[in-house]
């Protein structure tokens, strides 16, 4: 994603509450290609000079992940398909 990431001049900020994680099992690949998927679309449909934050932390033996960006949004009919596998 780096060539577009630097074309649109957006810029990725990762940011992260703990620095040490717990182990966590996970398909490696499966986990690969949501992150993939997520941060591809937060910098796909970002502004020009847009921001794209992914946030990690640990919340009631969790590990959330979140990718917000300064995109315009997604549609509101865009919506009933957001879950849908990819």
């Amino acid at each position: 994603m780096q060539p577009l990431t630097v074309e649109k001049s957006i810029n990725i900020d990762y940011v992260a509450k703990k620095k040490k994680l717990p182990k966590i099992t996970i398909d490696p690949k499966r986990f690969r290609e949501v992150i993939q998927n997520l941060l591809s679309n937060a910098v796909k449909y970002n502004v020009q000079k847009g921001k794209v934050v992914v946030d990690l932390k640990i919340k009631a033996k969790q590990i959330v992940i979140t990718v917000a960006d300064t995109g315009l949004g997604i549609p509101e009919k865009a919506m009933q398909h957001l879950f849908s596998k990819f």
